[in-house]
């Protein structure tokens, strides 16, 4: 019994393209051009994105201003993640990190709980508090204080009028 043999077409458009029709007698190329315009002779333009934001690398932008090798890495490893992060943003390691919230007893600075807000099934991790003109760290708080806190601009007036305010009013 002898087989099917299977015809290989190649692609129809008028430009003498000889690669292997893949989708209504056109290859990948051009059915694509002509799915998007209407035109198998326009070919559109990519808009011009920022590149890589890890120095030295000269790939496009992708996601998280990365391209696409280097937001792979991040996501494979967060620990390289988390270590980067801190040391970057705050001039701080892992180890330093964890020896403040083990001096905090794993609680917020100001509001003495744990973190309350979850993300991806687990408990997020404490902000790193630190001071916007001189970038020391000053502890390390939950979301909702270091939010407060950054609502009210770090002033302490602020931040005591705003507790006077509640006291008087409850």
């Amino acid at each position: 019994m002898a087989g099917k043999s299977a015809v290989i077409s190649v692609c129809k458009s008028d430009d003498g393209c000889a690669r292997t029709a893949a989708a209504q007698g056109y290859c990948g190329v051009h059915y694509t051009r002509l799915r998007r315009s209407g035109d198998l002779g326009i070919v559109t333009v990519k808009r011009d994105r920022p590149g890589c934001s890890v120095g030295g690398c000269t790939g496009t932008h992708e996601a998280h201003g990365l391209c696409n090798k280097h937001y792979l890495q991040t996501k494979a490893s967060p620990e390289k993640n988390r270590r980067n992060n801190l040391r970057t943003l705050y001039g701080v390691t892992p180890e330093q990190y964890d020896a403040m919230l083990a001096e905090q007893g794993h609680a917020c600075a100001i509001c003495y709980q744990p973190e309350g807000l979850i993300r991806l099934g687990r408990p997020m991790s404490l902000a790193v508090d630190h001071d916007h003109e001189t970038g020391k760290v000053r502890g390390l708080l939950c979301a909702n204080c270091n939010r407060a806190l950054g609502l009210l601009a770090d002033d302490p007036e602020r931040l005591i009028s705003a507790a006077r305010y509640v006291k008087d009013h409850t």
